[in-house]
């Protein structure tokens, strides 16, 4: 079988120190195991990286990345021969579980303030939220719709455009956005 130059941990090193986790997907709490496929050239190269399976299309997109940018390989042999081997390897991408269970103890914190239309303290304790952790589409939009209902057009407009970069606006949501982005001018 052919070798990363180092050895498992000498990969798993260069794994761990290489992978960068897409903010989108940490925002969006995307986690588990993207598998990708390779082959080991017969000179150690790296060749014909594709994906097997996937978990979403930035961890997918960093995986592949990261595989195609991995120095040579020591070659795989039979009989003392190299030759080209195809290989697969599974890469996780694993959220500390903290950042989860805040998400989660925020969400039963302001979800009834939002259900009350009590906007004022459901926007103070998401806006704490976002200033301290790289914030989520569902953040974001919860805090959008707080400032909107307050009738505080910068912010509204702010977290609206924020969200939108995560993921693409409903069109009621899209209009909101736009009425408050002109009230806001």
């Amino acid at each position: 079988m052919p070798k990363f130059p180092g050895g498992e941990k000498a990969l798993f090193d260069y794994l761990g120190k290489t992978i960068k986790y897409p903010e989108k997907a940490r925002n969006n709490n995307v986690s588990g195991t993207v598998y990708i496929t390779f082959v080991v050239g017969l000179e150690g190269s790296i060749a014909e990286v594709k994906l097997l399976r996937g978990i979403g299309k930035e961890c997918d997109e960093e995986a592949l990345r990261v595989i195609k940018m991995m120095p040579a390989w020591q070659p795989g042999t039979q009989n003392g021969v190299p030759v080209r081997v195809q290989y697969n390897l599974p890469i996780r991408f694993t959220l500390r579980g903290n950042e989860k269970e805040e998400k989660a103890e925020l969400k039963k914190v302001v979800m009834p303030l939002y259900e009350k239309r009590e906007y004022r303290e459901c926007l103070d304790k998401l806006e704490a939220y976002i200033n301290k952790n790289t914030s989520d589409f569902d953040v974001l939009y919860l805090a959008a719709n707080c400032a909107y209902n307050l009738d505080f057009s910068q912010k509204a407009c702010l977290y609206y455009s924020q969200a939108s970069e995560l993921k693409k606006l409903g069109k009621d949501d899209q209009k909101r956005f736009e009425k408050a982005c002109k009230k806001a001018k």
